[in-house]
């Protein structure tokens, strides 16, 4: 029981983990969106490359024409995504 407990627990933090490092993500993009340039890469305004980051990483998608960024959060097998419209 303590085991399954022990998981539980890790499980959460991952998934709480992966979900600071999406909003990381939307947050770099949104910098390079409001000061329409590219700070973090060469990959596009509002496009985050895959970045490392503490246990996992994060990745941004950006479509211009939908105005909206998806941002994703990877912690082990833990995988979040956040869609944000912006105007």
């Amino acid at each position: 029981m303590v085991h399954a407990r022990v998981e539980t627990v890790t499980l959460e933090v991952d998934r709480l983990q992966a979900l600071y490092l999406a909003e990381a993500g939307l947050a770099r993009a949104l910098q390079e969106i409001s000061n329409s340039r590219d700070l973090f890469g060469n990959d596009g305004i509002g496009v985050i490359s895959p970045t490392a980051y503490g246990r996992g990483f994060f990745q941004v998608g950006h479509d211009p024409a939908s105005r909206s960024l998806v941002g994703w959060g990877v912690v082990g097998d833990v995988r979040r995504v956040i869609v944000y419209r912006y105007q």
